[in-house]
C-alpha cells in the first residue's frame, strides 16, 4: 500500500513537457488525488500516509468533509422542533418583562456557580408557564455560551413525543457546543448510517454522551460549564423511558472516574409520580422549585396589562374589573392568555365588555388549595359553552358532531387541517370551520384560505380537561377508549377502499395516516370488544398483505409499519390465539422482506395508482369508452384458460398510450384479485437495474399470496446474499420463477405487468429469463403482459420467441378508431369543465363544429388532446368559451403550443410534443466542426478499473498544436438529432459545471445518454469571434468536439455524437453515456466498505494517459468523480 503511494507521488509530482515545449507542474492535481482516501481506509492505509504532512492533511480534510455530509444526514432525521429557539406551530414564549423575575435569578445562579446541586427540576400545574421559562432560561444560557443542550417535548406534535431522540440530540448539540467531543460523537452518530437512533436508550447514552465524556475526560483540564435543558418530560409518551433518560443523565454527576462537574441538568415538568421518583433516586444531586412558589399577583397583572394594550383600550377595563380579573387567573398564566384571546377572536360576535363579563361571572365556590385547577376547568367551560351555547342536549346532533371533531383532534397522532380531518371522519368542512371559529381562543384555528394546515391546542391543558370525567361537563367529555374505537374502524375502512382503484392526490394524507397510525388507535383499546376483534380479523386474514405492499411505496418504507403490527399483535394476544399466530408470521416475514429486499418503490403499480411522488412515478388509465377493441383482447388472453402464448407484448410508438392501457389492466386485474405483480419503468436510470427490477417483483408476489411468500422468504434465509447477487438468473429463479410456479390457480390465471420496458439497459436479458423460465408448458396459470416501443433490440428479443408470445401493434390500430376515441375523451371532458370551475354551462357549449376542429387539431395524440383541455380549463383564467377559441385560433396559424405557453406547459409539468421533424440536416457544417482554439474546455474521462468505471470531469489546457487535425475524421461525427428522445429541461434535473449543464435524455434503441450544452452566459463571449456561417456555432464547442472526439481510451468516457433539437429548446450539443450510480462521495457514502486505492490508481491510469497526450487537467475532485457498471 504504501508502496503504491509512493509510485503515485513520483508519478504525479513531475513536470509534464507538452508537445510546444511548455511544461506544467502537476502536484496540485496529485493532492487532488490522494484527498480521495477518507475514514474508511483509514487503519489499513495509515501506513501509506505517514510519509507526508500534507497528504495526511488532505486526508484529514476530506475525512472531515465526508464525516460532516453522513453527520448531516443522520441529524436530519432528528426532530427539527426539539430545539427551545425553533419554530413551532404551538410557540413557546419567553417571560415577558419583569415577570417571574424571581425564579428566574434562581435558576441562573444556580447554573453559574460551584458547590451546587447538579440537578433542578421545575415542577408546576398546567398553565403556569414552565415551558415559558424554560425558553427563557435557554436564551439566556445561549447568550451566556453555556446552553450545552437542549430538547422540548410537545405533547401536540408526534415527533416530539418521542424518547428515543432526546439523547442523539442532546449529543449532537454537545458535539457543536464542546469541540474536544465533536470527533467522537459524530463518529457514533454517523457509525452504521446513524443506526444509533434505533437503539435502546441506555445504549445510545453510552455511545453518544457517556463514552465521549470519559475518553476525553483529563483531570487538569477544566471544562467550560454545560448547561443540559429538557422541558415536558411529562408530555413524553413512554413514561417508562422518561425515566431511564433521567438515571442516564444523572449517572454522569456521580461517576467516580469522570466526576463531570461542570455539568448542569435542567427539568422541567408536571409533578409526576413517576418523575418524582426517578428524580428523587439521585436527591443528594436535586433541588426542587416549584413554580407556583414564584409566582406573584404582579406578575399576572403585568401580563394582563400588555395583552389589554394590544387590543387598544387605555382606559378598559375599570381598575375593579382588573382587580377581579387578576383574582381569577391566581397563578395561571394560561388563564390569562386564554381570557386576552377570547376577548380578541370575539369582536365581530360581541362588545370587549361582553366578552370580559363572562370570565367576571364565573365564580369557582370550591378552595383553590383544594382543586387548584378548578379555576381553569371554569374557564375552559364557559368559553365552550359559549361556542355550542347553554341549553345543548349530550345526545344532539350538534353536540355528537361537536364531540367527534375535537375528540379527533385530542388523539390523532399526527394533526390535520380540516380538509383531510373532514375526510377521514366525514364530516363537511363548513361544520368543521363553524365549530373552530367559535373555539379560536382555546384552539390554534388556520384561516379558512389554509384548509391543510393543522389545527392545534393552544395549551396541553385543554386535552387534559377534555378526557378527565372528573373536570369537564358530559357535554363535552371525550371518552378515549370510544373515540379509539371509531378512529382505528375509520383507519380500517379508509385502508380498504385506498387499496382499490386510483387514489386521488388529495386524499394522499389522510391515505399516509391511517396506514401509518391504526396500530395506534387499536393500542388505546383497553376493553375487549367482539366488533373489534372481528375488525381486526378481516382486516388481518384479507387486506394485510396489500396494506403492507401498498403502503411502503405509500411512506417509502417499510419499518413504520411495524409498529402497527406489533401492537395488533400484543393487542390480539389476549382474545384470538389463531390470529395471534398469522399475525406472529407476517410480521417475521415482513422483516425478512424488508431486510432481503431492495426494490424501486417508485416502480410499483401502487405508485403508479396513488398520484404522488415525482412526475415520471404516475400514471394515468384510459378514458372511459377509449380503446376499447385492446383492452377487450388483453383481458380475453389474461382470464382464459387455453394453452396458448401466456407473454402478450402491447408496443407502439412514443404517445401511443402504452401506459394508459397497462394502467387500465392494471386496474382491472387487481379489482378481480389477479394482479399479483409489477413494474413499471421509469424514465430515470435507476429504475433499469435489473436487480432492482426482480426484487420489486419479488415483493409484489410476496405481498400477492401467502403461498408465494413462503419460498421468496425461505429463499432469503437461506442465502442472505441473495438480493446482491451479480447471478441475475438465479436471483430471478430463486425471488420470482419458483414463486410463481408454485402457485397454482383453481380459477383465473394471474397477471404480472411490466410496463415501458424500453427504458430498461437490460431488457433483453429480462426479456430471455421470462421467455425461458415462464413460458413453458408448467406455466398455464401465469399471465405476463409487456408494454414497450418496438425498439431493435426489444423486437430482436421477441423474434427469437416466436410463437411464445401474442402482440399487438398499436400504431397499426386505425386513423379512424383513434380519432373516435379522442373524439369520446374530449366530449366527456368538455363536458365537465364549467362544472368544475362551478360556471354555468352555456347552452351551446359543446358546439360540434368546435368540438371537431378540436378533434382536428389534436393529430390522433391523446397527449395534445390533454394540452388543450388543461388550457381551455385553465383556472386562473375561468372562461372557457374564449379560451377554447384562442386554442383553436392560434393553433390555426401553425403556432405551435410550446412556443405560444411555455410558462404554462412548466407550471404544470407537462412533458413536450415530440414530433420528429424528416428534414433534419443529416451533416453539420464541415468548417465549423475543424475551426478550434486554444481556450480552456470541459471533459470527463473514465477509469475501467474492475469492478466498476469512474469518470472524472477536469478542465483542460491543451494548445493547438496538440488538438486533432484537419485530418481528423470530424465529417463523420454521428448526428443523433433524430434519435434523441425525452430531453428533461426541468431545472431540478439538470447538472450544472462552471461552463456547461447536462440534460438527461433517451437514445432510440439504446439507453439514457448525457446531453452537454455550453452556458449560454459563456456562450455569447465567444460567439462574437465567430463571423460568417460558423456563427451558430460557439468556438468553444468547436475546441470541446475536437479534443473530445480524437481521444480514444479505454478509461475515457466514449463520445456518441451531436444533437440538436428546436422544438425541444437544444441547441448544438455533445452526447455521451449517463452516469447511474453518482460521484465518489455519493457512492463511498452508500457503499463505505469501497476501497479507495483502487479508485485512485483508476483515476491516475486516466489522467496518465491525457498526459501523454499533452492534456493536462486542474480540476479533480471526489465531486467530480463518478461511477458505472462496467
Amino acid at each position: 500500500m504504501k508502496s503504491s503511494i509512493r509510485k503515485l507521488r513520483r508519478r504525479f509530482h513531475r513536470r509534464d513537457t507538452n508537445k510546444d515545449g511548455t511544461s506544467t507542474e502537476t502536484g496540485d492535481t496529485a493532492t487532488g488525488v490522494v484527498e480521495l482516501l477518507s475514514a474508511g481506509d483509514q487503519e489499513e492505509d495509515q501506513s501509506a500516509v505517514d510519509d507526508g504532512s500534507s497528504h495526511q492533511d488532505g486526508v484529514n480534510a476530506v475525512e472531515t468533509k465526508v464525516d460532516a455530509q453522513a453527520q448531516r444526514e443522520v441529524v436530519s432525521r432528528l426532530p427539527q422542533l426539539a430545539t427551545y429557539d425553533s419554530q413551532r406551530p404551538r410557540p413557546i414564549d419567553v417571560c415577558y418583562s419583569e415577570t417571574c423575575k424571581a425564579i428566574l435569578d434562581k435558576i441562573k445562579a444556580w447554573a453559574a456557580k460551584d458547590g451546587q446541586p447538579q440537578i433542578m427540576w421545575i415542577s408546576g400545574l398546567a398553565g403556569t408557564g414552565k415551558s415559558t421559562v424554560a425558553k427563557t432560561i435557554a436564551t439566556w444560557a445561549a447568550d451566556e455560551g453555556i446552553l450545552g443542550g437542549n430538547y422540548f417535548f410537545s405533547r401536540d406534535m408526534m415527533e416530539l413525543r418521542k424518547s428515543s431522540h432526546v439523547i442523539p440530540t442532546i449529543a449532537y448539540h454537545l458535539s457543536e457546543y464542546d469541540p474536544s467531543l465533536t470527533g467522537c460523537i459524530s463518529k457514533a452518530l454517523v457509525e452504521r448510517n446513524g443506526h444509533v437512533l434505533n437503539q435502546e436508550i441506555a445504549e445510545q447514552f453510552r455511545r453518544l454522551i457517556e463514552e465521549p465524556l470519559r475518553r476525553t475526560y483529563a483531570p487538569t483540564i477544566t471544562r467550560k460549564r454545560t448547561l443540559l435543558i429538557i422541558d415536558g418530560i411529562d408530555e413524553c409518551d413512554n413514561p417508562k423511558d422518561i425515566e431511564t433518560i433521567i438515571h442516564c443523565l444523572s449517572s454522569l454527576l456521580s461517576s467516580p472516574d469522570v466526576p463531570n462537574t461542570h455539568i448542569r441538568i435542567l427539568f422541567v415538568s408536571r409533578p409526576g409520580r413517576h418523575i418524582h421518583d426517578a428524580l428523587y433516586a439521585h436527591n443528594q444531586l436535586l433541588i426542587r422549585l416549584s413554580v407556583e412558589d414564584f409566582v406573584k399577583t404582579s406578575d399576572i397583572e403585568d401580563y394582563l396589562r400588555n395583552g389589554f394594550s394590544k387590543i387598544g383600550r387605555r382606559d378598559w377595563p375599570s381598575k375593579d374589573d382588573f382587580g377581579a380579573l387578576v383574582e381569577s387567573c391566581g397563578k395561571l398564566f394560561i388563564y390569562a392568555s386564554t381570557v386576552i384571546g377570547f376577548i380578541a377572536s370575539g369582536a365581530a360576535l360581541r362588545t370587549p365588555e361582553q366578552s370580559l363579563q363572562i370570565f367576571l361571572n364565573i365564580k369557582s365556590n370550591d378552595a383553590l388549595d383544594d382543586m387548584p385547577l378548578k379555576q381553569l376547568d371554569d374557564l375552559y367551560s364557559h368559553v365552550l359553552l359559549e361556542a355550542i351555547g347553554a341549553y345543548a342536549r349530550i345526545n344532539s346532533k350538534g353536540m355528537v358532531r361537536f364531540r367527534k371533531i375535537l375528540g379527533s383532534i385530542v388523539l390523532l397522532r399526527d394533526h390535520f387541517g380540516v380538509s383531510s380531518l373532514s375526510k377521514l371522519i366525514e364530516e363537511e368542512e363548513h361544520q368543521i370551520w363553524n365549530m373552530l371559529n367559535r373555539l379560536s381562543s382555546i384552539l390554534i384555528v388556520p384561516p379558512e384560505r389554509n384548509p391543510e394546515t393543522p389545527v392545534r391546542f393552544l395549551h396541553p391543558s385543554l386535552l387534559d380537561f377534555l378526557i378527565d370525567k372528573t373536570r369537564c361537563d358530559e357535554r363535552f367529555f371525550i371518552d378515549v377508549s370510544c373515540m379509539e374505537v371509531y378512529l382505528f374502524q375509520r383507519c380500517v375502512d379508509i385502508i380498504i377502499k385506498g387499496l382499490k382503484g386510483i387514489v386521488d392526490e388529495e386524499f394522499i394524507p389522510v391515505m399516509c395516516y391511517v396506514c401509518q397510525y391504526w396500530g395506534y388507535h387499536l393500542e388505546k383499546v383497553q376493553d375487549e370488544n367482539a366488533q373489534m376483534v372481528m375488525k381486526l380479523d378481516e382486516f388481518v386474514r384479507y387486506h394485510l398483505l396489500k396494506w403492507f405492499k401498498f403502503a411502503r411505496v405509500l411512506l417509502g418504507s417499510g419499518r413504520p409499519l411495524f409498529r402497527c403490527m406489533e401492537v395488533a399483535q400484543n393487542w390480539v394476544s389476549n382474545y384470538d390465539i389463531e390470529l395471534l399466530k398469522i399475525l406472529e408470521s407476517t410480521l417475521r416475514s415482513f422483516r425478512v422482506l424488508e431486510d432481503g429486499l431492495w426494490g424501486d418503490l417508485q416502480s410499483t403499480y401502487d405508485a403508479a395508482r396513488s398520484k404522488y411522488g415525482h412526475e415520471e412515478t404516475r400514471r394515468g388509465t384510459c378514458h372511459p369508452g377509449t380503446r376499447v377493441a385492446v383492452l377487450e383482447e388483453i383481458m380475453d388472453w389474461a382470464t382464459s384458460e387455453s394453452m396458448g402464448p401466456k407473454i402478450f407484448w402491447l408496443h407502439g410508438s412514443a404517445l401511443t398510450g402504452k401506459s394508459a392501457v397497462a394502467m387500465s389492466i392494471a386496474e382491472w386485474a387487481d379489482e378481480k384479485g389477479i394482479l399479483c405483480g409489477g413494474f413499471f419503468f421509469r424514465d430515470i436510470i435507476e429504475s433499469s437495474d435489473l436487480r432492482l427490477v426482480v426484487c420489486s417483483i419479488s415483493h409484489d408476489l410476496a405481498s400477492f399470496d401467502i403461498a408465494m411468500r413462503g419460498p421468496v422468504v425461505e429463499a432469503l434465509e437461506r442465502n442472505e446474499d441473495l438480493r446482491s447477487s451479480e447471478d441475475l438468473e438465479l436471483q430471478f429463479n430463486a425471488l420470482i420463477a419458483k414463486p410463481l410456479l408454485l402457485l397454482k390457480q383453481d380459477s383465473c390465471p394471474i397477471l404480472l405487468i411490466v410496463d415501458g420496458l424500453e427504458w430498461c439497459e437490460g431488457a433483453t436479458e429480462l426479456l430471455t429469463l421470462f421467455f425461458t423460465h415462464l413460458s413453458g408448458p408448467d406455466t398455464s396459470h401465469i399471465r405476463i403482459l409487456i408494454t414497450s416501443r418496438p425498439t431493435p433490440n426489444i423486437c430482436n428479443a421477441f423474434e427469437e420467441y416466436k410463437g411464445l408470445h401474442k402482440s399487438v401493434n398499436l400504431d397499426e390500430v386505425s386513423a379512424m378508431v383513434v380519432r373516435q376515441d379522442i373524439e369520446t375523451y374530449l366530449h366527456d371532458r368538455l363536458a365537465q369543465i364549467h362544472e368544475t370551475l362551478s360556471l354555468s354551462t352555456p347552452p351551446d357549449w359543446l358546439d360540434h363544429t368546435n368540438l371537431d376542429s378540436l378533434v382536428n387539431d389534436s393529430r390522433n395524440s391523446f397527449l395534445r388532446a390533454e394540452y388543450a383541455l388543461r388550457f381551455i380549463g385553465d383556472s386562473n383564467v375561468r372562461n372557457p368559451v374564449d379560451q377554447l377559441r384562442t386554442w383553436l385560433a392560434k393553433q390555426s396559424r401553425g403556432e405551435s403550443f410550446e412556443n405560444m405557453y411555455p410558462h404554462w406547459v412548466a407550471e404544470f409539468g407537462a412533458p413536450h410534443i415530440q414530433v420528429l421533424d424528416d428534414n433534419v440536416d443529416e451533416q453539420f457544417n464541415v468548417h465549423a466542426l475543424r475551426e478550434v482554439d486554444n481556450r480552456p474546455s470541459q471533459l470527463t474521462t473514465y477509469d475501467s478499473h474492475q469492478p466498476k468505471t469512474m469518470h472524472v470531469d477536469v478542465s483542460l489546457e491543451t494548445p493547438p498544436e496538440t488538438l486533432p487535425s484537419e485530418n481528423d475524421s470530424l465529417v463523420n461525427i454521428p448526428n443523433l438529432s433524430s434519435s434523441i428522445l425525452n430531453i428533461d429541461n426541468r431545472d431540478s434535473h439538470k447538472k450544472f459545471g462552471g461552463f456547461g449543464v447536462v440534460r438527461r435524455a433517451h437514445l432510440l434503441g439504446m439507453k439514457q445518454v448525457a446531453v452537454k450544452t455550453l452556458q449560454s452566459r459563456r456562450e455569447g463571449q465567444y460567439q462574437q469571434q465567430i463571423t460568417g456561417y460558423e456563427k451558430r456555432v460557439p468556438r468553444r464547442f468547436l475546441h470541446e468536439v475536437s479534443v473530445w472526439c480524437g481521444l480514444h481510451h479505454k478509461n475515457i468516457l466514449e463520445f456518441l455524437g451531436l444533437a440538436e433539437s428546436s422544438k425541444d429548446g437544444l441547441p448544438l450539443s455533445m452526447v455521451s453515456p449517463w452516469i447511474v450510480n453518482g460521484n465518489i462521495t455519493e457512492y463511498i457514502k452508500l457503499n463505505p466498505s469501497t476501497k479507495r486505492l483502487p479508485l485512485i490508481l483508476g483515476v491516475a491510469e486516466g489522467v496518465q494517459f491525457l498526459h501523454e497526450n499533452g492534456i493536462v487537467h486542474g480540476d479533480i475532485k471526489a465531486k467530480h468523480t463518478h461511477f458505472r457498471q462496467s
